[in-house]
């Protein structure tokens, strides 16, 4: 493969090199996005509150998931995020991983990879994103209410209906997509100052 060097001259000699560089990059960004997955698991295993809202995990899962996705160019972003999540509660939560758990990850994360992949640039304001967020967190309650109704156990955040779980988990995943936001924009603040 030919790459343009600076002067405009066609080299086929950096070829192999700039291929290389690429693999390395794309394997350190891959292994990033699988880290902050993890990282959402040890959150989750580490604050284990019983503060009786559904869904409360959500501000640190779309706050970091949005945030990966936010600055990661690469399409599937979220799914890696939620690969690293799924393997990281795998490991370490005491209960192992749960179906329920394991298919909203990745059905959140694929949801935010497709908005971000239908909707480029516009998903970097606030509203698109807190929408988003909201609008997929709102998944995991829908996701154990079928599984629940294919036979699966009950879940204890249902026992009192869908309707409440339903809103915590939209209000909970809008916190977390605003906090990615506000994150995103205040990194992206500071290092246009710091270009000054």
């Amino acid at each position: 493969m030919e790459h343009r060097m600076q002067n405009g001259a066609w080299s086929a000699a950096s070829s192999s090199s700039a291929t290389r560089r690429h693999g390395s990059s794309l394997t350190l960004q891959i292994l990033l996005l699988a880290g902050a997955g993890v990282l959402v698991a040890l959150l989750h295993e580490s604050f284990r509150l019983p503060l009786k809202l559904p869904g409360h995990h959500g501000i640190e899962w779309f706050g970091i998931l949005l945030l990966a996705r936010l600055n990661s160019p690469l399409r599937a972003a979220g799914l890696t995020v939620a690969a690293g999540a799924v393997l990281g509660t795998s490991i370490l939560s005491a209960h192992g991983l749960q179906a329920a758990a394991g298919i909203t990850y990745l059905l959140q994360a694929a949801v935010v990879d497709l908005a971000f992949l239908a909707l480029g640039h516009r998903m970097q304001g606030a509203f698109p994103l807190v929408l988003l967020g909201a609008a997929s967190h709102a998944l995991a309650p829908l996701v154990k209410s079928m599984l629940q109704i294919a036979g699966s156990p009950g879940f204890g955040s249902l026992a009192q209906g869908l309707g409440y779980p339903l809103s915590t988990h939209v209000l909970f995943g809008a916190s977390g997509a605003f906090a990615a936001w506000l994150c995103h924009r205040l990194a992206r603040t500071t290092k246009s100052k710091t270009r000054r």
